[in-house]
């Protein structure tokens, strides 16, 4: 039985894009613009001001956020602000 948990676990983590997968140079996997968005949401701003601080649309910012948040292991704006300071990855 356990022989066919590892065969599962094997064909799972081969269907995770390495994307996905967080690893300890979180730094050089967030893009300058995700780095970028990350710096202004941890001035507070939100998506909107976000958007025309960058002259972008409001869409590629959730964008942007969305990824950050997954690249960081974590659920939240807070969290990836948190996550950041810790990996010291914010200028503020």
């Amino acid at each position: 039985m356990k022989s066919k948990i590892k065969y599962l676990d094997a064909v799972m983590a081969k269907s995770i894009p390495k994307r996905a997968l967080v690893t300890s140079t979180t730094e050089t996997q967030l893009t300058p613009r995700e780095l970028e968005i990350l710096n202004l949401m941890a001035q507070a701003m939100s998506n909107r001001e976000i958007s025309k601080a960058l002259l972008i649309t409001e869409g590629t910012v959730k964008v942007h956020v969305h990824h950050t948040l997954l690249k960081l292991g974590v659920a939240s704006r807070t969290r990836a602000i948190t996550k950041g300071l810790k990996l010291h990855l914010l200028h503020i």
